[in-house]
């Protein structure tokens, strides 16, 4: 066990912490007090440093240290009073549980005059936290980050460095949408737009899953993607149209179809688009699907006359239509339709909407279970209570 702190210990780290907390050194001891820091005590560094316990500088449980408190809180007197009076400078690279030093603090607290004085003062603008993130990662998550991507970017932060999961921060800015900061990334470095993770995935996908379809909008127009690009498949063979049909939006589907992607691609397991869409409960990119191929006669590029389509196939239930039924009908690689997906999830909206188009539920996959042996296999009662009314309506 380690030693026991003293009351002592304790109390001088409560009135550092106080100090980094509110900004003002005035509860320091009367030694130690400086009003003007630009008048410096006559006490020398080795002095200084001397009167302080080094354990007073660092909370036990969270490991963050007295700068990382005042770089979160945006207080650079009480930083420049550590660092230049006293000459503590290992505290800029001090890290605490998650691996975060001043600076990462700073950057994710939109603190730029904090974050521009730990540069000067030694901090690597690239410096990793944990699972490899930089400062301009950490940037990229947060809202309204326009200064400070531009602070990083001006101080030399590197665009291209990936974290452990292969993530730009052009992929960080697509997920949170941030579509300002994403115009000064891809200004800086245009080569972002083509980058993958380490599965495979692109912006574009990224985008797509969180449905920004204001983010997609613009990758596709600022780099003119072609078919091939827009239809790029990550490790486990989705597509960025995939990950819009997750999503449920017909918006980023429309905009992604209308640049040439392909409902019917399939991803590793055999499923296309409509069975994602399906298996999500996606139920309206069903029905914009379904107007999408049943007037695909003529191919249209045009978003009025998609949505047309799609609208129209919100009103249109059986009544002959061949591509709705040839549709539900297209099996995965284990023989599933999208009425077997859709039941096993357990999605009744999507599921009663299926069945008004013409989905089977007599049809067996390949280890010979059809939709209701499915959801009764997953214990889905409110889908198996659905399809017996379903079938018994058909045999009256």
């Amino acid at each position: 066990m380690g030693k026991k702190e003293s009351g002592a210990v304790k109390e001088q780290r409560k009135i550092l912490f106080q100090a980094a907390q509110n900004g003002s050194l005035d509860c320091l001891p009367r030694g130690l007090l400086i009003r003007n820091i630009t008048k410096w005590s006559a006490y020398t560094p080795e002095q200084a440093q001397a009167t302080w316990d080094s354990r007073t500088l660092v909370q036990p449980a969270s490991l963050d240290s007295v700068l990382h408190v005042a770089a979160r809180n945006g207080n650079v007197n009480v930083i420049r009073f550590f660092l230049e009076y006293l000459k503590l400078d290992y505290l800029l690279t001090s890290t605490n549980q998650d691996g975060k030093c001043a600076l990462h603090e700073a950057v994710q607290a939109l603190q730029c005059e904090v974050s521009q004085y730990l540069i000067d003062r030694g901090t690597p603008v690239d410096v990793l936290k944990r699972a490899d993130w930089t400062p301009l990662m950490l940037a990229c998550t947060r809202s309204n980050n326009v200064s400070m991507v531009k602070l990083l970017l001006q101080n030399g932060a590197r665009t291209d460095l990936r974290n452990k999961d292969g993530w730009t921060p052009f992929h960080i800015c697509t997920r949170k949408g941030n579509l300002e900061s994403l115009k000064i990334l891809l200004a800086h470095d245009p080569f972002l737009l083509n980058t993958k993770s380490y599965n495979g995935r692109t912006p574009l996908h990224t985008a797509a899953i969180h449905g920004h379809s204001e983010i997609v909008r613009f990758i596709v127009s600022a780099c003119r993607l072609n078919g091939q690009l827009v239809n790029a498949q990550d490790s486990c063979g989705s597509t960025p149209l995939m990950d819009a049909a997750r999503f449920n939006s017909v918006e980023c589907c429309d905009i992604l179809i209308g640049h040439g992607a392909a409902i019917d691609k399939r991803d590793g397991v055999g499923r296309n688009a409509f069975h994602i869409a399906a298996q999500a409960g996606s139920t309206e990119v069903i029905r914009y699907f379904l107007g999408v191929m049943g007037a695909s006669v003529k191919k249209t590029n045009s978003i009025e006359s998609r949505l047309d389509n799609y609208k129209a196939s919100t009103k249109n239930t059986r009544n002959g239509n061949d591509v709705h039924v040839n549709t539900v009908h297209w099996r995965t690689d284990n023989g599933q339709t999208v009425l077997h997906l859709a039941a096993r999830e357990g999605h009744v909206d999507t599921v009663k909407y299926l069945l008004s188009i013409g989905a089977n539920i007599e049809v067996k996959d390949c280890e010979n279970y059809t939709a209701m042996d499915i959801a009764r296999r997953y214990k889905n009662d409110q889908i198996l209570e659905t399809l017996n009314e379903h079938r018994d309506k058909t045999l009256k």
